[in-house]
């Protein structure tokens, strides 16, 4: 793009007439709109020249025809979305309703798998280090109690006494927060 600023400097314009001459007896076109020499339109006369071009037209039926559509619907683009709250469920419940179901099933096996596998995931949580029942045993006597209750769980001679003794003990050590390390 040949500019009249670059025309002024060194010898551009020289450079210019030379390049036209070698182009021949062709025409060379000057866009005086954009150097600023044309009229001065405003909105409305680019809005007039958009609309009489062959895309204007199909811009202004599609324009109405939203138009219209918003206004025989009479909606704001959709109706308003009304935000659900989060229902938290009580963990109680929750814990009542997987008891009841293991016991009408009489695994209590998968219950203690339950209990002991979660005691394990909060005590790992808490130390920060992968928690094994078996060698925690050792040191704390809530956690013999609790091995030894499941091994009588998978043995299939526990009653629900006994499941609820279990569920008490590992709600007391997961209480106490120290796990005899």
């Amino acid at each position: 793009m040949i500019s009249n600023q670059s025309l002024g400097q060194a010898d551009n314009a020289v450079w210019l007439v030379r390049l036209v001459e070698e182009w021949g007896n062709g025409s060379v076109a000057f866009d005086e709109f954009h150097h600023g020499f044309g009229a001065r339109t405003g909105f409305l006369g680019l809005l007039k020249s958009f609309l009489l071009s062959p895309w204007g037209m199909p811009f202004l039926y599609l324009g109405l025809l939203g138009l219209v559509y918003l206004v025989v619907l009479r909606r704001r683009l959709g109706r308003p979305v009304h935000l659900q709250e989060d229902a938290r469920r009580d963990p109680e419940l929750l814990i009542k309703a997987r008891a009841g179901l293991l016991r009408t099933a009489l695994n209590y096996h998968l219950a203690v798998d339950r209990l002991c596998g979660e005691l394990a995931y909060q005590m790992r949580d808490m130390s920060g280090r992968p928690a094994n029942l078996e060698k925690l045993a050792e040191k704390q006597p809530k956690i013999t109690r609790i091995v030894a209750l499941r091994s009588l769980a998978w043995e299939g001679k526990m009653k629900e006494k006994q499941m609820l003794e279990l569920a008490q003990l590992c709600h007391e050590v997961r209480e106490e927060g120290h796990f005899g390390e």
